[in-house]
């Protein structure tokens, strides 16, 4: 949970003292600037593109909201898991296994936004790459959720 949510921290932290870099990898992904050069992959796609240059912004500043609060989230839940494993811990098990829970839901909720939205705009088509980070992230979102709630021996 820590390491996550310190990688996310670190994500966050990148958008934030570069913007220009994520504006313009969405501002390719939604005006569909490639798909629409291709001729030929998407093209009934392009009916979805969109022209705006205020959108882009917006949406990054989104994006890194959600990433600092989930981080935030993420950061917590490690400390408190810790905190049970030293015997220290303010709040119950029980707690300490909600709150990491809700932390990887809301990272997995994360990943689906940005497929989801990805796929509106026919990303895969020509950000493939974009696209498995997207989902490497979401899977292992589902193996921590998995990890959390596996019965205590």
């Amino acid at each position: 949970m820590l390491g996550l949510g310190a990688w996310l921290l670190l994500a966050a932290c990148n958008n934030i003292l570069d913007p220009g870099t994520n504006v313009t990898l969405l501002n390719r992904m939604m005006s569909m600037t490639d798909i629409r050069q291709d001729g030929v992959l998407g093209q009934g796609l392009l009916a979805r593109a969109s022209q705006s240059s205020t959108f882009a912004p917006r949406l990054l500043k989104l994006v890194i909201l959600a990433q600092l609060l989930i981080s935030v989230t993420m950061l917590g839940a490690g400390g408190v898991l810790i905190c049970q494993g030293l015997g220290i811990s303010p709040v119950g098990p029980q707690v300490a296994l909600s709150l990491t829970a809700l932390s990887i839901t809301l990272f997995m909720g994360l990943w689906f936004f940005f497929l989801i939205g990805g796929l509106w705009f026919g990303y895969w088509i020509k950000m493939g790459q974009v696209q498995v980070v997207h989902f490497t992230m979401l899977i292992l979102s589902v193996l921590l959720q998995l990890l959390v709630h596996l019965p205590a021996p």
